[in-house]
Parts: C-alpha cells; structure tokens; sequence
C-alpha cells in the first residue's frame, strides 16, 4: 500500500475519531429522551468513558498507521497534533477538560515520535512546547471558549516547526559518513 493511501486511510481515521463520539453522545441523548431509560449520573459516566474508548481505537488505528508509512513530510508529522486541537477547540461532549487535555497531549508525543522517525536529529526541545499546549488543556484556560488554547496552541506549533525546520538545516555529520576535501578545507592534507 502506497504512503498515499496509508495517509488518506489515517486521516479517515482521525475524522472518524473526532465525529464517532459526538454521535455516540447524541444517540445517548436520544435514548434518554425517548424514555428507553433514565439518564443517571452513572449512565453518564459509563457513557463518557465507552466515548472516550471509542475516541482512543480510531486515534490509535490513525496513528498505527501513520506509524508505519515509509516516507514522512511534515504534513505527515503534524497531522495528529492538528487532530488533537481540533478536538480541542470543538464543543465538549464530555464534562471537563481532561479528554481536551489528553488528545492534546496524545497528539503532542505522537508527533515528536513521527519528527524523530522523519529526521532523527530533531531537537528534543520541541517535545516541551507540545506538550506544554497538552498540559494547559487540563487546567483550563483563563478566556472562556477555546481561545485561549486556539493561541496556546498556535504558538506550540509554530515553535515546533522552528525547532523541526533546525533540524532539517542541520548539516552534521554522521558517524562514518564520507566527506570531501571540498566541504571541509582545514582538512586537508
């Protein structure tokens, strides 16, 4: 199968994962407003975990297979960091932040692993801004809304393809590389 594919089957997935546990939410709202049973505490906390469960299979699908493509690019790489702010900044099907906080983090590490996998000499630094943005989706934000994670997050990504764009410039050299006298005049014999 073509990385092409693979990522078209990865983004399926994504979408899927975002869309999936707004219709489990609905038809449980339906269910409960139809009388087939009474919406509890306890009905709504199983319901929120089975969503978050069916969140996680289809991230973890998407990013299975964005895993194993043969040739990342960078819009490979960020694909499940975007993912994960977009779930971010969508309306909340579940009560508090703690599912906003995990995708963006899930999002977050899983991008640092698929920079590290396209070029392995990408700062390590660039995890903390990612994951930064993850860990302030938990606490909550001081704006009502999403605008504050829309702007905590727009400035984690952005330092995150300043520190991935470094380590693309970065012209080290690796161990038993063969270089020329061209590229290196002081060695010379």
């Amino acid at each position: 199968m073509s990385d092409r594919v693979k990522f078209i089957f990865a983004v399926i997935f994504f979408i899927a994962a975002l869309v999936m546990p707004g219709l489990g939410f609905l038809v449980y709202l339906a269910g409960g407003a139809s009388g087939q049973f009474d919406p509890t505490v306890s009905s709504m906390m199983w319901t929120s975990l089975g969503l978050v469960a069916v969140f996680l299979v289809f991230l973890a699908i998407a990013m299975y297979i964005l895993y194993h493509m043969d040739d990342h690019n960078w819009v490979t790489v960020f694909t499940p960091y975007l993912t994960s702010v977009l779930y971010t900044i969508l309306p909340d099907f579940i009560p508090f932040s703690l599912d906003d906080g995990a995708a963006t983090t899930a999002g977050a590490i899983f991008t640092f692993l698929l920079a590290l996998r396209k070029n392995p000499n990408t700062p390590r630094w660039v995890f903390f801004p990612l994951a930064t943005a993850g860990i302030y989706a938990f606490f909550g934000g001081a704006l009502p809304g999403p605008f504050d994670e829309i702007i905590v997050d727009g400035i984690a990504f952005l330092l995150a393809i300043y520190g991935m764009q470094q380590a693309d410039k970065d012209d080290t050299i690796i161990e038993g590389e063969i270089v020329s006298d061209d590229e290196f005049p002081l060695m010379k014999k």
